[in-house]
């Protein structure tokens, strides 16, 4: 966190102390210590907004593939009811099994997505709080200048 301050700071100085162009109140600005500056800035994000990041990218991923699974045991328990109902000696047995195999799978299905929405909901949260102090530190130094 210093090193994005200390960093800002120069960045800050040096947009201070850049040649004026008084006509149309612009500078001149350095674009190769702009860009070091900028970089070390990048450098200094902390590691937990590149990870959450991902985290982020992923879950959708995650999300579709407990759906797939979902489905395919769906899949699998609809091809076992039938296997089960063409038995005329089961057949009642079989129609309950293939219910409740069925139902298990949905909620199955069911928790799957509820605790990717819990631990998803958690992680931006998280983010949410980190960019918060980081807008907050951004407005500081943006007031200082």
């Amino acid at each position: 966190m210093d090193e994005i301050l200390e960093t800002l700071k120069i960045l800050r100085e040096t947009l201070e102390n850049s040649p004026a162009i008084p006509v149309w109140d612009k500078v001149l600005l350095d674009r190769e210590k702009l860009m070091e500056l900028i970089e070390k800035l990048d450098k200094s994000i902390p590691q937990e907004f590149y990870e959450a990041k991902k985290i982020i990218e992923n879950n959708e991923r995650i999300i579709n593939r407990a759906y797939m699974e979902a489905e395919e045991i769906i899949k699998q328990a609809q091809k076992e009811a039938e296997i089960l109902v063409s038995n005329n000696k089961i057949t009642l047995e079989a129609q309950k099994r293939a219910e409740e195999i069925i139902n298990n799978a949905k909620k199955e299905a069911e928790e799957v997505k509820k605790e990717m929405e819990a631990y998803i909901e958690n992680l931006l949260s998280k983010v949410e709080d980190l960019l918060k102090r980081e807008i907050e530190l951004i407005r500081k130094c943006k007031s200082e200048l």
